[in-house]
């Protein structure tokens, strides 16, 4: 049985933040939109930058960076906004692809490393900063 969840393939968006890629697993996206204004909203941890309204629903969005899309996620029926400087691509990657992070680096949040083209990217589990 783990021989077959380690050749099981993975859809990843990939995009960029910073210059650097990363990559999500696209069953936790629910959408991309272009960059809309993001109301700045007190008393919120600092990786909150605000909120957006998505047809009617307040969605807090996270990273303070100046970029030009936000991908709004679903976890545990929550919706969260996290903001990209640019969308890249859909790819499909073995799970067994997916090589560790170093141990005295690693969050919650990073899954582990990917090769995304020629690069090499970081696997993100968003829902643990949601």
């Amino acid at each position: 049985m783990a021989e077959l969840l380690a050749n099981t393939d993975i859809r990843l968006v990939t995009f960029l933040l910073n210059g650097e890629a990363y990559g999500v697993d696209v069953r936790r996206i629910r959408e991309i939109i272009s960059m809309v204004e993001i109301a700045k909203t007190a008393n919120t941890p600092i990786h909150v930058k605000g909120m957006i309204d998505l047809r009617g629903s307040g969605v807090p969005v996270l990273v303070d960076e100046e970029s030009s899309c936000i991908a709004v996620m679903e976890f545990d029926g929550n919706l969260v906004g996290f903001v990209f400087d640019d969308i890249s691509d859909v790819i499909r990657i073995k799970r067994d692809d997916i090589k560790p992070f170093l141990d005295a680096f690693s969050r919650p949040w990073i899954e582990g490393i990917i090769k995304i083209g020629e690069k090499l990217g970081i696997f993100l589990n968003l829902q643990h900063l949601a």
